[in-house]
């Protein structure tokens, strides 16, 4: 069952929407607005997210209104990268949904997430993390019983969350520094 429908994706990254044909999103707003009308057609209640826009840029959203896009979706979709596309440290988030909140009251989602550029050790690191609390006392009462108690398994759970950590901040270290070096670079 489709639950909602996103049209396209990342149309603000040039990997993506090729804006130097479409300097103004004149083409990409038709083809949103078009699309929209023929799902509406089809389905009039199914949710229509733009594509999750990457980077976060609120001037972007405001631009798009500007041609109707905002008319035509039901919800902003965002893309973050933090700590390596987009240079912006993962506290930041708040900050950025924030941010596309003061231009449009439509729903946010946060369709793309992560630190992919990262390299397979950061999110290895990351994974580890997220894996450990997803897992849960059912992982670790499996490991009770193949430990006969809970000291070595929790002494491991602590040493992968301290290395993945330790791999995780260094990271974001090293990109913040990267991204002051590139914004003094750009002035």
């Amino acid at each position: 069952m489709v639950e909602a429908v996103m049209l396209w994706n990342e149309p603000n990254n040039l990997s993506h929407w090729d804006f130097k044909i479409d300097p103004d999103w004149k083409i990409f707003a038709d083809m949103v607005i078009t699309a929209s009308k023929a799902i509406r057609r089809e389905n009039p209640d199914l949710p229509i997210a733009l594509g999750g826009i990457s980077p976060i840029d609120p001037n972007f959203i405001r631009y798009l209104g500007s041609h109707g896009v905002l008319d035509a979706v039901d919800i902003i979709s965002v893309h973050g990268f933090p700590l390596d596309w987009n240079h912006w440290n993962i506290n930041e988030w708040p900050a950025k949904i924030d941010e596309i909140r003061a231009v449009t009251n439509l729903p946010i989602w946060v369709s793309e997430a992560g630190a992919s550029s990262f390299g397979a050790l950061y999110g290895v690191a990351s994974c580890v993390i997220q894996l450990g609390m997803a897992l849960g006392p059912g992982f670790y009462g499996l490991l009770y019983d193949a430990f006969g108690g809970y000291r070595v398994p929790l002494l491991l759970a602590a040493a992968a969350d301290l290395v993945a950590a330790a791999v995780v901040s260094i990271g974001a270290a090293k990109a913040a520094g990267q991204s002051r070096a590139g914004s003094q670079s750009r002035r």
